[in-house]
């Protein structure tokens, strides 16, 4: 197919470093590029020894979730398929590239780092502490506001309004990692903004072994099999769980969501798809997740059915 997603070549003369190494830990290997065409770079390596399940790879997850945030007119950091040159292997490796998108003269503080100057007891009592209250909070306490260079959503004013909206990918996508390292406030010109949407390698059951997938059905998958790294008074919850919190303390911001959700288009999902080259997904993970996003949509629709104007 000739409109497949381009796959951008990074050579180790792009090889820059940066003074942000959270951004390189993880199970994947990364490294920061300068690319000529698209500017400070990170790429993170499809798959790695070190995962707990061999054989998985997430980069195509990354893209599909980027182009999913996109349709809902989301601020997430822009992804694509990449090649990176490992001088030890001496060899091209796959993965996916995140174009910065920190503007120039900011400063990236960890979610993790702002709950714990934001609230009380937070470090002491991680992980249980780590709560989608608490990050609402912790947001609308330090006014944190939305990204400037974001064309912005009638109704969406306030960074606690798109959280809810990161919320909504995740429930969708069943996105499980947004742990607190993985999202950001960002620090620059007198004001606080919430980085964009970023890191959804484990959505859509991007580390999901074939094996799982060929003997479960999306649409019988038990959300509660994949949890968030959110918590509530009774453990765990899982990405939609998570989002309902977050409706029940900002209705208004997750009726907009809830509206966009239903306006996509089953079939541009599907062309997004039909984008993704071969030989970075599998047929059978591209019908599962495909399966997941629809069964996805259906629950979270059904949950919030007293929400009538909005279905």
């Amino acid at each position: 197919m000739s409109d497949l997603f381009p796959i951008y070549q990074l050579t180790e003369e792009m090889k820059v470093v940066t003074d942000r190494p959270k951004q390189l830990k993880g199970v994947l290997n990364k490294s920061w590029y300068e690319h000529p065409e698209l500017g400070l770079c990170l790429f993170k390596a499809a798959t790695s020894p070190r995962m707990p399940i061999p054989n998985v790879r997430n980069d195509w997850s990354e893209k599909v979730v980027y182009e999913i945030s996109k349709l809902l007119d989301l601020p997430a950091a822009r992804y694509e398929f990449a090649l990176a040159w490992n001088e030890e292997r001496q060899r091209f490796i796959e993965g996916s590239l995140s174009i910065d998108c920190l503007p120039s003269g900011f400063e990236s503080i960890a979610g993790g780092d702002f709950l714990t100057n934001s609230i009380r007891d937070y470090e002491t009592s991680y992980p249980s502490s780590y709560s989608v209250e608490n990050v609402l909070t912790s947001l609308l306490q330090n006014e944190v506001g939305c990204p400037q260079n974001w064309a912005g959503i009638p109704g969406i004013a306030r960074a606690t309004d798109l959280f809810v909206g990161y919320l909504a990918l995740d429930a969708v996508c069943t996105g499980v990692d947004r742990h607190p390292n993985n999202w950001e406030v960002m620090l620059g010109d007198g004001r606080l903004d919430l980085v964009p949407s970023f890191d959804h390698g484990s959505s859509l059951g991007g580390n999901l072994s074939e094996s799982t997938r060929a003997t479960i059905a999306a649409s019988d998958f038990d959300p509660n099999l994949m949890k968030s790294a959110f918590w509530n008074n009774a453990g765990r919850v899982n990405p939609i769980q998570a989002f309902e919190i977050a409706a029940n303390i900002y209705p208004d911001a997750a009726k907009i969501w809830l509206e966009r959700l239903i306006q996509i288009d089953l079939d541009r999902i599907e062309a997004i798809f039909d984008r993704v080259p071969d030989e970075r997904i599998s047929p059978l993970a591209a019908k599962f997740a495909q399966d997941l996003l629809e069964a996805n949509r259906d629950r979270i629709l059904s949950n919030f059915e007293r929400w009538g104007s909005c279905i």
